[in-house]
């Protein structure tokens, strides 16, 4: 309303907004420095008062320097940066949230619109924590991300800070930031104004959706609470599975040392034992919250079929393993997490036992019960395609690490398919622990040649199998593989999914109205929020390993 009263163009409406907030902004970072100056000098005052023959100083110049001494080049230049990538930053920020909110209509779009700022932000500043560590080496790929606009706001200053920033590195993204500004306007401004400007139209065409055949409109409606629906029950056993953790970690933790006195094991193996329970019952809470409200099916199993799969995946998941670790190793990121954490005693039989079923059986168990079993089978109403991907990004982001994440969602995929090929969870539980179950068994055996040559010998075995299993089944099945394709073809045409029995059109939507209704329910954007914060926390705590 008050820039449609008002007789000023789009971009100096804009503009005179922007700067607004951003003079709010500065006053802020202004004042929160004299608070800290202020601070700092109460701060020595007072302790100078504790020194003895204070009459013969000269406080305030003790003062003086204390307060110097806080802010040395690197500390000042840091300071400086992050004021001018801030200011540049949010300029940019605010003229893109006008752009979205001008296209919203009520109060919930328009929150809607924020939190996907807000969550871009956070995944940002997520991936530069992961990334920037004074402990490893800047890569390419992070001076890349370090010039983009808005990243880099993330990226050099904390570049800087830990000393891995360069002066031409520096200019640049400073630079592209300056560009982008007008550029960001220019654009922005023309989607405010058509926004604004649009609003009765947007006011029209929504009356004009009453009139729309009633059919339609519960088609509509079904599409959107059935997203609704699988945002809050995902959401909701993420947040279960996360504050499980951390919940019973306060509460069982002080008991490892009842139970090491009470089963005479070493504290090492009692904490082991503690952190099983609460892995095993914060998986099983949010696996039963899942099944509640999932429809069982009565499909036959075959395990044939599945144990047929499996052997093929094992080649496969070793080409990603070998793949992933060279990428990984190539771009600075540590892979092996195992190698970070000191989980186990090496000289007790029984910490190598319980290392391994923490390791290897637990995992295979409790994690495919709750994505395969519980997370899988939910989101099957949704199409199988969608079910296997959700479940592997869900796979993927419990692991709250981002190396462990990559492969975690490739082998999930790899999962999803072992349960639709066998209708059975046996199969997927098997890969999922000769994964792990070698890891676990390398990291054991680290310093036995013999033990390590067994056991890759077995694996080297297995995939061998696989590799003769996958070249049969391509031989007899090459026709089969040609139909498969066409009729795939076919059902993408048709838009159905015949398996299920599913009518394609009641789930079939825009990839962004199905985000939009998924995200709709707070539940789902909280577990967001907490996934990001528990990543934030575990590169951390490894980093610093």
């Amino acid at each position: 309303i008050e820039y449609v009263l008002t007789s000023i163009s789009e971009k100096a409406y804009l503009i005179s907004k922007v700067i607004s907030i951003n003079l709010t902004l500065i006053v802020q970072l202004v004042f929160g420095f004299v608070y800290f100056v202020i601070g700092m000098s109460l701060n020595s005052f007072l302790n100078l008062k504790f020194v003895n023959n204070i009459e013969t100083l000269d406080s305030g110049s003790i003062m003086s320097n204390n307060i110097l001494s806080l802010f040395d080049t690197n500390t000042i230049i840091y300071i400086m940066l992050t004021f001018i990538f801030i200011i540049l930053t949010v300029l940019i920020l605010s003229v893109i949230q006008a752009a979205f909110s001008s296209k919203t209509t009520n109060i919930t779009e328009a929150g809607n619109a924020t939190i996907l700022l807000v969550t871009l932000n956070l995944v940002i500043y997520v991936i530069s924590t992961i990334m920037i560590s004074p402990v490893k080496e800047a890569n390419i790929l992070m001076y890349i991300l370090s010039c983009i606009p808005i990243i880099s706001m993330y990226f050099v200053p904390s570049m800087v800070i830990v000393g891995q920033a360069n002066i031409i590195q520096v200019v640049i993204a400073i630079l592209l930031l300056i560009i982008s500004v007008p550029f960001i306007f220019k654009i922005c401004a023309k989607i405010f104004k058509n926004g604004v400007l649009d609003y009765r139209e947007k006011k029209k065409n929504k009356k004009e959706k009453v009139k729309k055949d009633v059919l339609e409109l519960q088609n509509e409606y079904i599409k959107k609470k059935e997203y609704n629906s699988f945002g809050f029950v995902i959401g909701m056993s993420v947040i279960l599975f996360i504050v499980l953790q951390f919940v019973l970690s306060i509460v069982l933790s002080p008991f490892a040392n009842v139970l090491s006195l009470t089963l005479n094991i070493s504290i090492l193996n009692a904490n082991s034992v503690i952190t099983m329970i609460i892995f095993i019952i914060s998986l099983l809470v949010p696996t039963l919250f899942v099944n509640i409200y999932t429809d069982k099916g009565d499909d036959k199993k075959d395990l044939k079929e599945g144990t047929k799969w499996l052997f093929i995946f094992l080649p496969i998941v070793a080409i990603i393993q070998l793949g992933l670790g060279y990428i990984f190793e190539k771009l600075g990121l540590g892979y092996d997490i195992i190698e970070k954490v000191n989980m186990y005693d090496s000289s007790s039989i029984l910490s190598k036992v319980l290392f391994f079923i923490q390791i290897a059986v637990l995992p295979a168990i409790f994690e495919e019960l709750y994505i395969r079993g519980a997370v899988f089978s939910f989101s099957k109403k949704y199409g199988k395609t969608f079910a296997i991907f959700a479940s592997a990004i869900l796979f993927s982001v419990i692991h709250l690490n981002i190396t462990q994440s990559v492969f975690a969602f490739l082998m999930g995929i790899l999962l999803s398919l072992l349960v639709v090929k066998s209708k059975s969870l046996i199969p997927s539980m098997l890969l999922h622990f000769i994964n792990n179950g070698y890891e676990g068994a390398l990291t054991i055996f680290e310093n036995n040649a013999i033990a390590i040559f067994i056991i890759n010998s077995i694996i080297v075995i297995l995939i061998a199998v696989g590799v003769v299993v996958l070249l049969v089944n391509v031989f007899k099945n090459k026709v089969k593989i040609i139909d498969y394709i066409n009729i795939v073809k076919e059902k993408l045409m048709k838009k159905e999914d015949n398996k299920n029995n599913i009518n394609y059109n009641k789930y079939s939507i825009s990839f962004g109205n199905t985000l939009k209704y998924i995200i709709s329910d707070y539940s789902f954007i909280i577990a967001l929020i907490l996934v990001i914060v528990m990543m934030v926390l575990t590169q951390y705590m490894i980093s610093i390993l």
